[in-house]
């Protein structure tokens, strides 16, 4: 027979299980197990087909990153809310590549964000545009720096 103790346990487990999964993943992170995860890491576009996003009606190339803050087991820390630095940069001569996200920022919400590319100009293969996201938290407390990740699209013929 199940004791009153247990049951009661249980039941609270149960009621409090998120709480319980948010602060496992906090512990995590003040455990040092906080990194990040970027996709693309790397990119091939094609450069005709990025002119031609460029020269055609909506005049730019749009690509996105995204972001997410993990665990070294993949979970999602969802209780992060954060901003990180965001840098932009490129080797073609004739292209340009920004990045329209907020003042250079990458907007984290629970554990999720994601930067926004526009390439205009020319573009040839071989150049490449580089985003830099600074895993260094700008919240206002120095809990972790996840240091630099980098997503390059080197563009192919």
């Amino acid at each position: 027979m199940v004791s009153l103790e247990h049951l009661r346990q249980t039941l609270y487990r149960h009621s409090l299980g998120p709480l319980y999964d948010y602060l496992e993943t906090l512990a995590k992170a003040l455990g040092t197990d906080i990194g990040m995860s970027i996709s693309p890491i790397s990119l091939g576009s094609s450069a005709a087909a990025v002119n031609a996003a460029i020269n055609g009606s909506g005049g730019k190339f749009v690509r996105t990153v995204a972001v997410e803050v993990v665990t070294s087991s993949g979970e999602r820390h969802a209780w992060l809310n954060t901003t990180f630095k965001v840098t932009v940069s490129k080797t073609s001569t004739s292209g340009v590549v920004n990045s329209p996200n907020v003042a250079g920022r990458c907007v984290i919400t629970n554990g999720v964000g994601e930067v926004t590319l526009e390439y205009t100009g020319t573009w040839e293969a071989g150049d490449t545009a580089i985003i830099t996201i600074d895993g260094e938290n700008e919240a206002g407390f120095d809990l972790f720096d996840l240091g630099s990740w980098l997503s390059t699209d080197t563009l192919v013929a």
